[in-house]
Order: C-alpha cells, then sequence, then structure tokens
C-alpha cells in the first residue's frame, strides 16, 4: 500500500522496521543483563559479573577506603557494578579508632555496612583517686556506686555523673568479700550486699535521699536466700527468706506477704511468679509460669534435678536457667530447650538481644533467632558492656578492653591496660571503669 504524498516507499518503511525489531533484539537483552547485574569488560572484551556495596555510618564526615584506594564520594556510599571477589574496606575519621574489614561481593547482592558508630579516642579523666574495685552505674545513667578498698575496710562511695557532686555512703564495710551493688529500675534505690548467700550484709539506699540507708537484713532478722527489684517503675524488693516470700516498700518501709516457700527457686516477671519444683511423683524438675496466677507448666524435666539449677531472667516468654556453682545455662522457650555455656548475662534494653558469657566465650540469643556463638577466646574475659543502641559490646578481658561490633566480628583495642570494673553509659557513649591508668590508681571516665 502506498500512502499519497509519502517520500517513504514499501521497502524503506519495511526496512525500517526491520531495523527496529532489529534494535529492539538487540537492547532489550543488554538492559536485562545490565540489572542482573552483568557488565561488558572493554578492556578485557567479555562479560562481568558485578555486586554492590552500600556504607552507611557514623560520624558521616569519615572517609572510606577500598583497596587503600581513597573513594571519592561523602557518606552514605552506593558502590554499584563492584566486580564480585574480595576486597579490604577501612573507614577513617580524625580522632576515631580505624575500622577495618575485609569484605566479599557476590554477584548480584549487596554488601550492607551499616548501625555502625566509629569509636573516638580520648583520654580517660579521674574521678576519684584510690584503688577501686567494684562500680556500678544507675539504669538513667545519673547515679555512680563504687567501692574503694582501704587497708582493713572498704568504702562505698555515690556520685552524681551530671553535677560530678560526691558523697561517702559507708566507710566501714568488711573488706573480706566481693560487693554487689543492685540498683532498682527506676534508679531511685540501690542495694549493696556481700556477694554470698544467705546475705549476712544488705543494705538499702536512696540515691536521692544524701544518706539515707537502711539495715535490710537487720530488719527481717532472718538469713535472706535471694532478693530482686520489681521491674516496674515503683521501688519494691522482692526477698524470701527459707520458709517465706515478701515484697518490702523502701519509701513506706512496710512489706506484705507474697506466699510460702515450697519450692527450690523463683523469679517475679511483671506479676507473674515463676518456680522451679520437683515433682514428687514423677521426680521432674517442672518450671511454672504465674504460680500466682494459673500456674502454667511451662516445661518438665525429667533429667534433670530441680536443686541444682536457679532462674536468672524470665523476659518475654523466655527463662534463663543457671546450673549453681558451674558455667552452665539453659535457656527455654516456648517450643524449645537450648544450653549454653555462661556465668553471666545481660539484656540489651534497645532490643532484647540476651548475652551470656564465660571467661572464655560469648553466646547471643537475639528475639525469633536460636542462640549463637559470637565469640571464643583464652584471653580470660571478665565482663560485657553494651555500648550503644547498634549492639556494639566493650570486652573487658584480664589484660586490656576491647571494643567488638558483633554483626561484622570487627574489633580494636579501647584500653590497654587491665581494669577492675566498668560501667557503661551507652547514651552518651561514656565508659566508666576503676583500675590504674599512667600509674594511678582510681576511678576513670573515658568518652567514647
Amino acid at each position: 500500500m502506498e500512502y499519497p504524498n509519502s517520500k517513504l516507499s514499501k521497502n524503506i518503511r519495511r526496512t525500517i522496521f526491520y531495523f527496529f525489531i532489529f534494535l529492539f533484539l538487540i537492547i532489550s537483552p543488554a538492559v536485562l543483563m545490565y540489572t542482573a547485574g552483568y557488565r561488558y569488560d572493554l578492556k578485557n572484551g567479555f562479560l562481568r559479573i558485578t555486586g554492590s556495596v552500600n556504607i552507611d555510618v557514623l560520624p558521616n564526615t569519615a572517609e572510606v577506603y577500598l583497596n587503600n584506594n581513597k573513594l571519592k564520594t561523602k557518606i552514605p556510599i552506593r558502590l554499584n557494578d563492584l566486580t564480585a571477589g574480595k576486597f579490604s574496606l577501612t573507614i577513617k575519621n580524625p580522632g576515631y579508632f580505624d575500622w577495618q574489614k575485609n569484605i566479599e561481593v557476590v554477584s548480584k547482592e549487596t554488601v550492607y555496612i551499616k548501625d555502625v558508630v566509629l569509636i573516638e579516642k580520648n583520654q580517660p579523666v579521674l574521678l576519684h583517686e584510690g584503688e577501686v574495685e567494684e562500680i556500678s552505674l544507675s539504669p538513667d545513667n545519673k547515679t555512680l556506686v563504687y567501692v574503694v578498698k582501704k587497708q582493713d575496710q572498704k568504702e562505698i562511695w555515690q556520685k552524681n555523673t551530671k553535677t560530678g557532686e560526691k558523697l561517702l555512703v559507708i566507710d566501714s564495710f568488711p573488706p573480706e568479700e566481693p560487693i554487689l551493688i543492685t540498683f532498682s529500675p527506676n534508679s531511685n534505690y540501690y542495694i549493696l550486699s556481700t556477694d554470698k548467700k544467705p546475705y549476712e550484709k544488705l543494705f538499702i539506699v536512696s540515691a536521692q535521699k544524701t544518706k539515707e540507708i537502711f539495715d535490710f537484713a537487720a530488719y527481717v532478722k532472718e538469713p535472706i536466700y535471694k532478693f530482686q527489684w520489681h521491674d516496674g517503675q515503683n521501688s519494691e524488693i522482692y526477698y524470701d527468706t527459707s520458709s517465706q516470700i515478701f515484697t518490702f516498700f523502701p519509701e513506706t518501709k512496710s512489706q506484705i506477704f507474697v506466699m510460702k516457700k515450697n519450692f527450690l527457686d523463683w523469679y517475679m516477671e511483671g506479676n507473674k511468679l515463676w518456680i522451679i519444683k520437683e515433682n514428687s511423683s514423677t521426680n521432674k524438675m517442672e518450671l511454672i509460669k504465674d504460680s500466682l496466677g494459673f500456674g502454667e507448666i511451662f516445661s518438665e524435666e525429667k533429667e534433670l534435678s530441680a536443686k541444682q539449677w536457679e532462674i536468672l531472667v524470665a523476659k518475654n516468654d523466655f527463662v534463663l536457667l543457671k546450673k549453681i556453682n558451674q558455667a552452665e545455662m539453659l535457656l527455654f522457650t516456648q517450643n524449645k530447650k537450648y544450653p549454653i555455656n555462661g556465668e553471666k548475662f545481660f539484656i540489651s534494653k534497645y532490643n532484647n538481644w540476651l548475652i551470656t558469657w564465660t571467661s572464655w566465650e560469648i553466646w547471643t540469643k537475639a528475639q525469633n533467632e536460636e542462640p549463637a556463638l559470637l565469640n571464643r577466646s583464652g584471653m580470660q574475659l571478665q565482663q560485657v558492656l553494651p555500648l550503644d543502641k547498634y549492639n556494639t559490646l566493650g570486652l573487658v578481658w584480664a589484660g586490656n578492653t576491647t571494643v567488638l561490633f558483633p554483626y561484622y566480628l570487627v574489633s580494636h583495642e579501647l584500653i590497654s591496660q587491665k581494669i577492675n570494673s566498668a560501667g557503661s553509659d551507652s547514651d552518651n557513649r561514656i565508659l566508666y571503669f576503676s583500675g590504674k591508668h599512667e600509674d594511678k590508681d582510681g576511678l576513670w571516665k573515658l568518652k567514647y
């Protein structure tokens, strides 16, 4: 068919039509291959498969090096069209520790480096000179309590971290045993006790009122085998004697009977009482949830002796048990039981991340995931601290203190000397530690 006044003949139009079809058949596969991560290497004359790297860290003024080559783009950075393979990544910023990791770029995938805050390089500031042992920081980070060892006694000091004011709370604590410092969740009170059960010395101290000290052990007049702060905003202490459980109110100096103690161990989660008991008819260890209410059997264990286990914590439908005087733990969820090596633990306030550790290894448990071994070492781990909301950890070893970014297994040294004890203000990125620095013993403050 010919069109009037058209300069294009039928053959020309047909040629153009076939040309565009041919162009479509060439371009479409190229576009599809490009979006799938394929790139044509002009230098070598072949197709290669690529991957990507996304980098978004703080401070965003940091410089990024890939295989020792400085990248000119600013953070956040997205590197596309990287040939699959291994690369050395270094992030630097003046006044901060370098962050280094070997990464592997996989074809058609993206490597993400995010939720990382570089650690500042600063010199510690001396807060109290002397042989300082245990320290503890309140949950609101406003009160720091620490123990100063003298020749034949121990002193308990309290410091306001905001105003810098400090005061001597007790000047004659027995020197023989370590002292436990246990803050209430609302930071209004803390308990001073010896580290041995039953507790012969147990004082309740107000963090708000100057030198308001209550001799709780003298008030009870019976051996106290366990105590626990209520996890709400009211100041309450649950405690037991050999046969009964009570709740005590420090503000009014009054108490209420809870129940008789016809079981082996207990833990209060909100208003739910968890207990461990041994069923005399079946010889099974029973872990019971809400024994003050409906009394649901959370787990039955025939192979475990109830007398060997204690409840460390119950939260969000998981329960952590520890074997008495041994570095063994059991984590119970609604459907499973996991054995874990552990002597101590903490739960991150940011995302309920559970950390347990012994002197040689660290285990973690994230929500909806199984426990996993994070780190194993023969360096004698003493303490694990949360450093920020991204679960960066401070690891206090026998000879130094390091920082660990657990999602990337990146680590570097923070303090090169041995320290005794530490507490972290993870909101304001401040580490308080006791020990020797530059040949001077004391309590120190380090901004990181």
